[in-house]
């Protein structure tokens, strides 16, 4: 719920996950004093820091119009009475572009473009309950390598299941929504469909929101001296690989349960770890439904490993959050993930950011990600770590090494950002599995082959202004530079564009 700080009630929604508003969060968190629980994202409103938030901050600037003051400051619409807060904003994503490296025969079809229109309506009824919920439509025309991605897999990155249309476009629409009940201060209960994000990078290696929302009931609890948090979520996570019922291309999807459990510690004003577990549930096999398994519900931690262990057909993925504050304006954090020790399936990351470098507003961040081959996998190809086609873990899935560098600058309303990827990564090649790709089945044997090695350099700058902070509407210019090596057909991309957008989620095209 994105609200001016006169209309702040409830606060038991969700702060939107997206990297400029979670920038300010990680800056005001960065500080010694602050007692916050950073590795579980999205955080609530009341458990954040919300000083001088995108979303959240006044803006003092004066408009003498209404259609200006609406347009350019506030909510569309704003109900504020004693017992609902409301707003409703348009969100859109109006865009267009030209990939210069594009010598296809869809080179001559013009400019790439975005098109998508949408609607978000959040509140608070009374103090102890809060709602949210968000809808896309969109018409997409991509770049090659997006294309590729899209037509192999059916979904558009993050985006949901996408339908082609007019050559080379995607018609595609998605929703996303929430029910948040606070009964007392401590306990939080959230019911809806959405993404949760683990660590405190850009990536994370134990939970990240790179693929589809997903139904989940998430519980938080947070103890009074704000030292310990927990977080449980039951989902439901699915395949595109759909049933073998009936004659009709409509069959459902196989789907599979997901449990993510996660205990945050804060030792001391610089110091704070977080124990995860995660569990993808067998919920189908051959024949189809299996019983009903009620330790899916156990929300306790770490008991479910001691049940099942690695070598069971529930996937069980443990791991480790660190993040140390160095000064006021800069942290480390890593992340470790064991998947089967037995197979050597981990999972590593180390970073650092650091806020006013030589000069206020000036940003750094340098990250490391490796993933060891067919961590994330599982022998079962259904009861693999991932959810929509897409992993829900580091996009690249497994067998690769990966370093992220952002350097970012404001000035005032302006924002001029740079990210460059570089990543080795590792392909299955000759019919052979070497563990790159989790989706294929792991079973125990490893090939004495060579896999295809790929080399990845991927640059990202851009230039926004901030038109209204309310809903993270901004204008933005910027290029993607891709190359790929033992890419299909040598795909390399230069694309640059122009868009008028609201920025409320993330998106990742970085692969």
């Amino acid at each position: 719920m994105l609200l001016q700080g006169a209309f702040l009630f409830g606060q038991h929604n969700t702060v939107p996950l997206q990297w400029d508003i979670y920038f300010d969060l990680d800056k005001n968190h960065s500080r010694l004093v602050s007692l916050k629980h950073t590795a579980f994202r999205p955080y609530t409103e009341g458990s954040s820091d919300l000083n001088n938030v995108i979303g959240y901050r006044a803006d003092s600037a004066k408009y003498y119009y209404w259609a200006t003051q609406k347009l350019f400051k506030e909510h569309l619409v704003i109900i504020n009475t004693d017992e609902l807060k409301m707003t409703i904003d348009p969100v859109f994503d109006l865009s267009m572009g030209a990939d210069l490296f594009d010598d296809s025969d869809y080179k001559s079809a013009g400019l790439f473009g975005h098109n998508t229109r949408g609607l978000r309506i959040a509140g608070d009824l009374g103090k102890k309950l809060s709602f949210q919920t968000s809808f896309y439509e969109n018409q997409g025309y991509f770049p090659q390598y997006i294309y590729f991605f899209t037509t192999s897999t059916g979904v558009v990155p993050g985006q949901g299941r996408a339908k082609k249309f007019n050559g080379r476009s995607f018609d595609y629409g998605w929703a996303s929504g929430s029910i948040s009940y606070s009964p007392i201060r401590q306990l939080n209960i959230q019911f809806g469909t959405d993404k949760n994000f683990v660590g405190n990078g850009y990536r994370s290696v134990l939970l990240s929101d790179v693929g589809f929302n997903y139904p989940q009931l998430k519980i938080s609890y947070l103890t009074d001296n704000h030292r310990l948090q927990y977080h449980t979520v039951m989902a439901r996570l699915q395949s595109l690989d759909r049933l073998p019922i009936g004659d009709t291309p409509e069959s459902l999807f196989k789907w599979k349960g997901g449990t993510f459990n996660f205990l945050s510690y804060i030792i001391n004003d610089r110091v704070q770890v977080g124990l995860f577990e995660g569990i993808i549930w067998q919920v189908m096999d051959e024949d189809g439904m299996v019983p009903y398994n009620y330790m899916r519900i156990n929300p306790v931690i770490g008991v479910n490993t001691l049940v099942y262990g690695f070598d069971d057909v529930n996937n069980v993925v443990l791991g480790l959050d660190v993040k140390v504050k160095l000064t006021d304006k800069a942290f480390v954090y890593g992340q470790f993930a064991m998947d089967d020790p037995s197979s050597d399936k981990y999972a590593y990351q180390f970073g650092v950011k650091a806020f006013d470098v030589l000069t206020p507003n000036l940003f750094l961040q340098v990250e490391y990600n490796k993933v060891l081959p067919y961590t994330f996998a599982s022998e079962l190809g259904l009861q693999n770590y991932s959810h929509y086609a897409q992993p829900i873990g580091h996009p690249y899935g497994a067998y690769f090494d990966e370093i992220v560098t952002i350097a970012q600058y404001r000035l005032k309303k302006w924002t001029f950002k740079w990210k460059m990827n570089l990543a080795t990564r590792h392909g299955d090649s000759d019919g052979n599995n070497y563990g790159g790709n989790i989706f294929n089945p792991d079973d125990g044997t490893r090939p004495s082959g060579e896999p295809t090695e790929h080399d990845l350099m991927y640059h990202d700058v851009s230039a926004g202004f901030l038109l209204n902070q309310m809903t993270n509407m901004n204008l933005t210019a910027g290029m993607w530079w891709r190359e790929l090596s033992n890419a299909p057909d040598e795909v390399q991309t230069l694309y640059v564009y122009i868009a008028w957008r609201t920025s409320l989620f993330n998106k990742y095209y970085d692969f």
